[in-house]
């Protein structure tokens, strides 16, 4: 990796004016990337530095990074990879790299509204406990138009969904559907301390979102603090299906070969979760048994019993206890998935 250094800012452990710290990933963003940036310096409050990791652009992104560091007030780092990443990596070593008390992630492709680290740290000067505030943002178009949506709109997050993670119970949410968009979210520094090294298979956003909720608090703003790009290009997007879009998906998903590995995937996630938190001592108390729950009922779908009649039996009985409700999106579909075990 190829570096090119700024000043480096100095981290505030105080609780009052808080350190921020900017962690932007590039990869051929040159189209979009200048309009983040202007809305970067134009924050109401500037952050105190902004690290940069390219992952080996081809346009002309690198030679835009190299200019605007030039001319930028506040401290840059720039870092280019000699060898791609992934998006979990590429995030992990921009946030490795930061020694501010808040790291805001930011994606190439979005613009920040003015107040995005005013409102954002003042969530996080106003109770310690919190490790991960997220947003609600604008949706734009790849040239910049509003679409009249909003984010947490199109992902269909309703009021009781918000008022769990307005109550301390994010975990109950994330448990059955990520609903954390990394463009939108700002961490404490201390949640580093058990969320890395982030695992391979997961987006960062979905994984310090579990490991916030399950050792601190996740916040939530109901408000916009960006408008996010929607251009084709998007690593990920958002945008909802109708009901029979969605059916077709899901019976496409189930059809497919190795149709379980959603399955799987969940499990591993579930275990990595507990080994890391749980078998340290670091889980909040109130979380731990949603915690057992969500790992042995991973376990059950991963290898449910071969012989029909007892599979049925014991699905059904993880369905009247609740269980597929409090850890799967779509309760019903996923039981009749279990039964017929696809």
């Amino acid at each position: 990796m190829n570096d090119i250094n700024g000043t480096t800012g100095t981290a505030d452990t105080t609780g009052t004016n808080l350190t921020c710290g900017v962690a932007l990933c590039t990869f051929n963003g040159q189209q979009y990337l200048q309009a983040q940036l202007d809305s970067i310096a134009a924050q109401s409050v500037l952050p105190d530095r902004i690290v940069v990791c390219d992952d080996g652009s081809t346009d002309g992104t690198w030679a835009l990074l190299i200019a605007w560091q030039a001319r930028c007030l506040m401290p840059v780092s720039l870092h280019r990879n000699t060898q791609r990443q992934n998006v979990t990596a590429n995030f992990a070593q921009a946030i490795e790299r930061l020694d501010t008390d808040l790291i805001f992630l930011c994606d190439q492709d979005d613009i920040w509204l003015p107040d995005k680290v005013a409102r954002m740290r003042q969530a996080f000067q106003e109770d310690p406990q919190i490790l991960l505030v997220h947003s609600d943002a604008e949706l734009i178009d790849g040239d910049g138009r509003a679409l009249g949506k909003t984010l947490l709109g199109e992902l269909a997050v309703d009021a009781i969904e918000r008022a769990a993670i307005h109550c301390r119970r994010a975990f109950e949410v994330l448990v059955r559907r990520n609903v954390i968009t990394g463009a939108t979210t700002a961490i404490r520094r201390s949640l580093l301390a058990q969320a890395l090294p982030m695992p391979r298979g997961f987006f960062h956003d979905e994984w310090l979102g579990f490991v916030a909720c399950l050792t601190g608090r996740v916040a939530l703003l109901d408000e916009a603090t960006i408008r996010y790009r929607q251009h084709g290009g998007n690593v990920v997007g958002v945008r909802r299906l109708p009901w029979q879009m969605v059916l077709r998906q899901y019976w496409w998903q189930i059809n497919k070969p190795d149709s379980r590995e959603d399955v799987r995937r969940t499990l591993m996630m579930r275990e990595v979760l507990f080994d890391r938190i749980a078998r340290r001592s670091l889980v909040r108390p109130d979380q731990l048994p949603a915690l057992q729950e969500a790992v042995a009922f991973a376990r059950f779908r991963s290898a449910p019993p071969q012989r029909s009649v007892v599979r049925t039996a014991h699905a059904a009985w993880h369905l009247l206890c609740g269980k597929y409700w409090r850890s799967t999106p779509l309760p019903f579909l996923e039981f009749t998935r279990d039964v017929i075990n696809r």
